[in-house]
């Protein structure tokens, strides 16, 4: 199970923040990575989450869109224009074509198939939920009440998380029943991912990415390091406690 939270603020500093964990199935293979995925793909000006199946095209995909030097027929301006032709058309051509490819290929329809959130800074701050047909929808387009959008691979979930959160943004202190501020948006977002019953295929270290006006902004792997080194400092106190068990074993005045 994936699931992808998406905010934009509509108070103080234009924002968008964007959540996932970083558990991954790849494929028909019914074991989840002992690494952290990170899924979401990071631009100059734009970030773009997913939650599906992952498999060679869809590792292709984002390879071209995040390291286009890498191959011969696509460049830095090449993936440019291809982000600000999918938001000016509020069509993402190239994921409708990328799922229609993922359904020949397994046979099983659309399960499975690519979903998003997407955030970007130009040509302004917006967040949109890009379904498997490459279509853009922004929180108005899906009639929300507040800029709060939750996908999940578990739509079963996707209405409580969602009402969990908007009653944690009417519940701060922000002067406002509905007003999210960057500080109140990665608060909740956070909280609500945290609170969220894992699965076997769900979970990992909690990715965080911050859209604002002066670029994009990802925690991911600051909150894997800080996660390493609390494990590590954990163990150290362990093995310090036994350590010092076996050294007053071979003091004289223990015997």
């Amino acid at each position: 199970m994936t699931t992808l939270l998406g905010i934009k603020t509509n108070s103080g500093e234009e924002a968008v923040v964007l959540v996932t964990d970083t558990q991954v199935i790849f494929g028909n293979d019914e074991s989840k990575g002992r690494t952290p995925f990170y899924k979401t793909a990071i631009g100059e000006f734009w970030a773009l989450s997913s939650m599906g199946t992952y498999w060679d095209g869809s590792r292709k995909f984002y390879n071209k869109l995040t390291s286009p030097k890498r191959y011969k027929d696509t460049t830095e301006k090449d993936v440019e224009k291809i982000i600000l032709e999918a938001i000016k058309k509020e069509r993402f051509i190239e994921i409708d074509t990328l799922n229609a490819e993922y359904m020949l290929a397994d046979g099983d329809g659309e399960s499975g198939t690519l979903q998003f959130l997407f955030g970007t800074n130009k040509p302004k701050i917006e967040l949109y939920f890009i379904d498997s047909y490459g279509n853009l929808r922004t929180t108005q387009d899906l009639n929300n009440e507040v800029s709060l959008i939750v996908k999940s691979t578990d739509d079963g979930i996707e209405n409580p998380i969602y009402n969990t959160i908007l009653e944690k943004i009417r519940g701060e202190d922000v002067g406002s029943s509905d007003r999210i501020d960057l500080e109140t948006a990665l608060k909740v977002a956070y909280e609500g991912m945290k609170k969220i019953d894992v699965d076997l295929y769900s979970g990992g270290p909690i990715d965080i990415t911050v859209i604002t006006k002066d670029g994009v902004f990802n925690y991911g792997k600051q909150i894997k390091k800080a996660l390493a080194d609390a494990e590590s400092a954990a163990f150290e106190n362990i093995l310090s406690k036994y350590k010092k068990d076996k050294e007053e074993s071979r003091s004289p005045d223990s015997n």
